[in-house]
């Protein structure tokens, strides 16, 4: 699918601007709604709420991060689970490599590392099948 920039908005993570977003973005046609993070999520299922509408019914909603509560919303919000542990790990790892390559003299002012550690898709009833 074609993205349209005119569907793309940027809120400030809260559920609350989610919600004063999500407000204008529910007057387009459109079939799904992904969120940068569940609590923003929530807006959206709040804005849905106030319709009469319902997540996973009326409109596909997506978060991202597998909060707790992301378990406990109605319908159950479909979301991407992020690997805390391990990413804080490895972060650990990484910032104890670099200070002791550093104390050893190294220049590290160019050191550059990507780790790119893969999140998991986590299937609940936010989203419904349109194909």
């Amino acid at each position: 699918l074609a993205l349209e920039d005119e569907v793309v908005l940027y809120a400030d993570w809260s559920r609350e601007d989610a919600e004063k977003k999500a407000r204008k973005l529910l007057k387009k046609d459109i079939t799904a709604v992904f969120c940068m993070a569940d609590r923003m999520a929530g807006g959206v299922y709040d804005v849905l709420n106030g319709q009469g509408r319902h997540a996973g019914a009326d409109l596909s909603v997506m978060g991202f991060d597998n909060q707790d509560m992301a378990a406990y919303f109605l319908p159950g919000l479909t979301t991407m689970a992020l690997p805390l542990h391990e990413m804080g790990e490895r972060a650990a790892r990484l910032m104890t490599h670099r200070l002791k390559t550093q104390a050893a003299g190294f220049d590290l002012s160019s050191d550059e590392t990507t780790i790119r550690i893969p999140c998991h898709l986590v299937e609940r009833d936010s989203v419904r099948d349109i194909s």
